[in-house]
């Protein structure tokens, strides 16, 4: 099996949210050299993202059918740079499509991303997330 680099994205809505994860998460400040989503995808071995969705907005219960709390784990399946928009497919064969508010290809903590989902589980539902911490994990063979 090809090796593949895959970004782990915690992200959250609207405020701090913390992770169970034991894992060491990077920011920023702690690593200037965080690798870009751009990079990741130009990547010859290929490359999945991983999004958990940790928060939903307030008053609600759950966003696009993903209830709070509930991870969702989402496969790049094209990107178009010009309009920095990135169309996903998680495990529950939803399609959303994202795009970088921020202006920028690198993923950055504290940047802003917007979500809409294409499909009926969420009609048109339009949501904000807020970046927190990401990390590079490599898969072996």
């Amino acid at each position: 099996m090809k090796k593949f680099v895959i970004l782990l994205v915690t992200v959250c809505l609207f405020g701090a949210c913390s992770t169970d994860s034991s894992d060491v998460e990077y920011t920023n400040a702690e690593n200037e050299n965080n690798p870009t989503l751009e990079n990741a995808l130009s990547s010859p071995d290929g490359i999945g993202v991983n999004l958990r969705i940790m928060a939903i907005p307030e008053g609600s219960t759950e966003v696009c059918g993903l209830k709070k709390q509930q991870v969702a784990e989402i496969e790049i399946l094209q990107v178009n740079k010009v309009g920095r928009n990135l169309t996903h497919t998680p495990k529950k064969n939803t399609r959303f499509n994202w795009e970088f508010l921020s202006g920028t290809d690198a993923l950055e903590v504290g940047q802003v991303l917007q979500v809409s989902a294409k499909e009926k589980l969420c009609p048109n539902g339009t949501t904000y997330f807020s970046v927190l911490s990401y990390k590079q994990v490599s898969l072996g063979d």
